[in-house]
Parts: C-alpha cells; sequence; structure tokens
C-alpha cells in the first residue's frame, strides 16, 4: 500500500500530518436555505427540487439519520464520473445547519423503467463499478434510479452505497472482498437481468478500468472533496483501496497499486467462471454473505 509519505508528494488533499484536509482548507458550502422549494422529496430523505437565485433548478436531499451519508453520495457520484460511469454532478450544501446533497435537474430527464434498465449499454458498463461500491439500490425499488438525459443513461441517487443503505442505516463494506460481484447478478435480483449480456472479457475490462483509474492518490482526492476528514476518511481510503486490490487480483489486474504480496501472506481469491445460466451461481452462499453484511 503506498505510504503517506508518498502520497503526501505533491498531493493537495493532506495536511502537513497525513490527515484528510479538503483542497481549499475550510471552505465554506453553498448555503441552499434561501432557493426557493418548487416540488418536494420523493425519496428517502427530506429533501426536494429548489431553485437558485439564478433560476436554475436542483435537486436537494438532506439525509435524517446520518448527514455523511451525504459525503459518502458525492464521493460514489465521483467515483461513477471518474470511471465515465454517467452519474448525477453533486454537491455538498448546507441548508440551516444540515447538509444536503445538491445537484443540477437533467434537462428533460425521464425514467426508464425495467424494459430500460435491462437493455442499457451505460447501466451495464457499471457493473463492477456498483459492486465495488456495494451499490445495493442501484435501480431503485421500481426501477426509478436510472434516469434517462440527452441520450445517455444516468445512477441519480447512490445513497445506498458503501457504508450506507438507502434510508440511512449502516452497512458493513469490508476492504477484503466484493460479495456483490456475485450478489448483484442472484437469482431473483434486479441485475440478473440488468447485467444479462455481459460476458467475462466485458466484466475483466471494467475491472481493469477501475483498477488502473482508481490510483491511491485518485481516490484519496475524490474522498477530500467528498468532505471526509479524520478517522472517517481513513475508513472509506481502507475499504476502497482494498476492495480495488481484491478486485485487482480476482481479475489479475497488471500495473495496479496492490499491497506487496512478499509483505502478507498470500490470499487465495476464486475467479468468477461465469455469469447467468453458464455456469449456476452458490445461491446459499450468496444469501449468508448477504446475511452477514446485514447483521
Amino acid at each position: 500500500m503506498t505510504s503517506y509519505a508518498r502520497v503526501l508528494k505533491g498531493n493537495p488533499y493532506h495536511d502537513a500530518k497525513g490527515l484528510f484536509a479538503t483542497k481549499d482548507h475550510g471552505g465554506a458550502l453553498p448555503d441552499v436555505s434561501t432557493w426557493r422549494q418548487i416540488a418536494p422529496s420523493l425519496g428517502s430523505n427530506p429533501g426536494g427540487v429548489f431553485e437558485d437565485p439564478q433560476g436554475r433548478r436542483h435537486f436537494i436531499k438532506f439525509p435524517q439519520h446520518n448527514s455523511e451519508q451525504a459525503n459518502a453520495e458525492k464521493l460514489s457520484d465521483s467515483i461513477y464520473r471518474a470511471l465515465g460511469i454517467p452519474a448525477k454532478d453533486s454537491r455538498l450544501v448546507t441548508a440551516e445547519g444540515h447538509l444536503g446533497l445538491a445537484s443540477p435537474m437533467l434537462v428533460g430527464s425521464h425514467e426508464i423503467g425495467a424494459a430500460g434498465v435491462n437493455a442499457s449499454p451505460d447501466v451495464k458498463a457499471g457493473y463492477v463499478a456498483d459492486a465495488y461500491q456495494a451499490s445495493w439500490d442501484v435501480f431503485g425499488a421500481v426501477y426509478d434510479n436510472i434516469l434517462a438525459s440527452g441520450g445517455r443513461h444516468y445512477r441519480v441517487d447512490n445513497g445506498g452505497t458503501m457504508f450506507f443503505r438507502a434510508q440511512g442505516e449502516q452497512k458493513a463494506f469490508p476492504a477484503d472482498r466484493v460479495d456483490e460481484l456475485e450478489s448483484l447478478i442472484a437469482p431473483g435480483r434486479q441485475g440478473r437481468k440488468a447485467f444479462a449480456g455481459l460476458t467475462q472479457a466485458d466484466v475483466a475490462a471494467q475491472a481493469a478500468h477501475l483498477v488502473t483509474t482508481l490510483t491511491n492518490d485518485k481516490l484519496v482526492q475524490l474522498i477530500a472533496e467528498a468532505g471526509l476528514t479524520g478517522d472517517r476518511a481513513k475508513a472509506y481510503q481502507t475499504a476502497l483501496q482494498g476492495r480495488r486490490d481484491v478486485l485487482a487480483k480476482h481479475f489479475r489486474v497488471q500495473k495496479c497499486e496492490c499491497e506487496d504480496p512478499k509483505r502478507k501472506k498470500k490470499k487465495k481469491f476464486k475467479r468468477i467462471q461465469g455469469l447467468y445460466q453458464e455456469v449456476p451461481m452458490d445461491t446459499d452462499a450468496i444469501q449468508a454473505s448477504l446475511d452477514k453484511a446485514n447483521s
């Protein structure tokens, strides 16, 4: 794993002691307290559609259980966008002391529904990224989390990623495994059809792109830009680097910033031999993993 000394060199997202710090070192977040609300929230958290002083419309939500969920969703949006996967362009805001997440409304957007999700190249392109971030709610309960705009299909509600469930409860986000590679495509799951048609080569290519794009320095940058600091920033860094390294070893990606195998006992990682009907998944093992994560 990259040392703090190496990360610190030329990286503006750590302070002199190796602790996370925002690039602007305490710059105030936009205050949206005076923005005009023109539509209520339809999701799990308070918020809705707001109009800024220039007449531009934004969707804003405020986590009801833990404000860190806004930071986590900002980080998730940024990870998708760094990988070239369409996701909303979000930013952290405040309103009367509450932390929120705002994103410009997508022009002419509309839900694409189950049929659209299952046929979307943009959706399929994010399979490994969804698994990497433990994005359990990527499609939404009624396929309402994928919106079409300008010919692309956007992941617009990423609040159920990493350490959080969609409604704000916390969940396990282990650094040493990526169970979602199987659970997202388990029988009965929405991803079973949404990701159908992906080949092993497709999945391996997605993994290679993720591993080589999300370098240690890039992750540090994205974590800091999401407003995470201190021990919580370190927790995200540990989990995201660890899960990236699992993917690197699983798919045998070369030129990654993985831990030196000579420094730690080598672990065995099972390769996925096929998707869907090619090789049946072990549903009992998948359910056991989910139950463990949910406990």
